[in-house]
């Protein structure tokens, strides 16, 4: 990693932008390609904080999906506002996350959307960039992209480049169980009824079979309507698990919860491992999770083996940026706590290519007398204009002042999907803070 030159540290942050060095990735020959065809959506808006568009907003969308081979499933979407139209910036970016739902067989989308009107849809006919994270089943461990377009009528089709289909052969499977900790429904439209948008978080400890302790942190928005085939009302969202000495693994998908609250009710479930830190960097796989009483949950992790043909790999990209825009959103009017957002923006170049730097933070964990921190979970995005993304998931700690890492203190996240020029890329990202808004980003994608 280099150091942070100190003539960039006097710059205004208005004007600092940060600066990526990718060599070409490897491409793949032969790719698997799959269409899926949706219905006009349905819309669950959530009109968060202030009355129209503004930061927070909840947006969550459901439809019938059709694949190009003959599956029948459910396309499950949320987004989240994370930058409003102002003056300087005439569109709305939302950052969102995408499941295609086949039953057994899944595949996870997250990227950001911009809107140049507010409370738009995707423009009519404008091609929209998401990286394909994972996937379940049949795309157990499957990396690519997926270019979303809204017809004229209202449908999406969504043309999928998979990389990785196949892959299975299993590297290590981990066993761990977690027992008691805080499992809290946030009603988010405060209408006294769980529903679309409403979160659910989870602050878990967790045991090994050979007695090692950890954690498993979680955020899943409610898509507010029951599943009649599984039962329940689906969500949609994140988990991370924290096994200590920096080691992560981070899975995404869909799960179901009761009427009634309790944890999730199809068990065995699977979700998509799309990323870790540590010895977990680059990890792909599917996690299962059951139930096996009151609040006793088994988790079993199958990790795959290698790095799908035609990801990008071997790259060391390093950046300079700031945060432009950073601002804290007490969504619930009660003050900091569970469910409160954190988004942030700033400007960001590629080899002298223009570009932008999202965040969007969850929090999921108050500070208690034995632990002083607030912990948020969420996602980074690194996107130029041509459509290249690099999308990265963690979990960010934050004291009391707000500020998100201490200076010149390196933290680690996941990355874990990317397209264009990072298509199918993994591994892992450094940021140290260097000064007021201001980071070093340093990229360490596996071969």
């Amino acid at each position: 990693m280099r150091s942070f030159p100190r003539t960039l540290r006097a710059l205004s942050p208005v004007i600092l932008a940060a600066a990526l060095i990718a060599p070409a990735p490897v491409r793949a020959a032969d790719p698997v390609t799959l269409s899926v065809d949706s219905p006009p959506l349905t819309m669950t808006l959530l009109d968060m904080r202030e009355e129209g568009p503004s930061l927070g907003d909840i947006r969550v969308f459901h439809a019938p999906a059709v694949a190009s081979d003959g599956r029948m499933g459910t396309r499950w979407f949320t987004s989240i506002t994370h930058d409003e139209i102002d003056a300087q910036d005439p569109t709305e970016d939302r950052f969102g996350l995408l499941v295609l739902d086949f039953g057994a067989d899944s595949l996870v989308l997250a990227g950001v959307t911009s809107v140049d009107a507010a409370g738009a849809m995707l423009t009519t006919g404008a091609p929209l960039r998401r990286a394909i994270l994972g996937g379940t089943g049949t795309f157990a461990g499957v990396r690519g992209e997926a270019v979303t377009t809204r017809n004229e009528d209202g449908s999406y089709r969504d043309e999928l480049t998979i990389l990785g289909l196949g892959m299975t052969e299993v590297t290590e499977t981990l066993r761990y169980t977690t027992a008691g900790g805080a499992r809290s429904d946030l009603d988010m439209d405060v209408d006294g009824a769980m529903g679309a948008g409403d979160l659910r978080v989870i602050d878990l400890p967790f045991s090994m079979e050979d007695g090692a302790a950890g954690r498993s942190l979680g955020v899943h928005l409610g898509m507010g309507i029951p599943d009649d085939e599984r039962g329940g009302r689906p969500q949609i969202g994140l988990l991370v698990n924290d096994f200590g000495n920096g080691d992560k693994l981070f899975a995404a998908g869909i799960s179901f919860v009761a009427e009634d609250r309790r944890p999730p009710i199809q068990s065995p479930l699977d979700r998509a491992i799309i990323g870790g830190t540590g010895r977990f960097a680059g990890a792909r796989g599917t996690l299962t999770s059951t139930h096996v009483g009151d609040g006793v949950v088994e988790y079993v992790a199958t990790l795959l083996a290698g790095t799908p043909d035609g990801a990008a790999t071997g790259m060391a990209p390093i950046g300079e940026g700031v945060s432009v825009l950073r601002a804290d959103e007490d969504l619930r009017d009660d003050g900091v706590g569970l469910g409160d957002l954190r988004v942030w923006q700033g400007p960001l170049t590629v080899d002298g290519r223009p570009g932008i730097t999202d965040g969007l933070y969850v929090m999921v964990a108050e500070p208690t007398d034995a632990d002083p921190i607030f912990r948020r979970l969420g996602f980074l995005a690194f996107r130029l204009d041509d459509g290249s993304q690099l999308i990265v998931a963690g979990t960010g700690e934050f004291d009391e002042s707000g500020d998100p890492i201490a200076l010149d203190v390196p933290l680690t996240r996941a990355v874990v999907g990317g397209t264009g020029d990072f298509l199918g890329a993994s591994g892992t990202l450094t940021i140290t803070r260097v000064g007021d808004d201001a980071f070093l980003y340093a990229f360490d994608l596996v071969e």
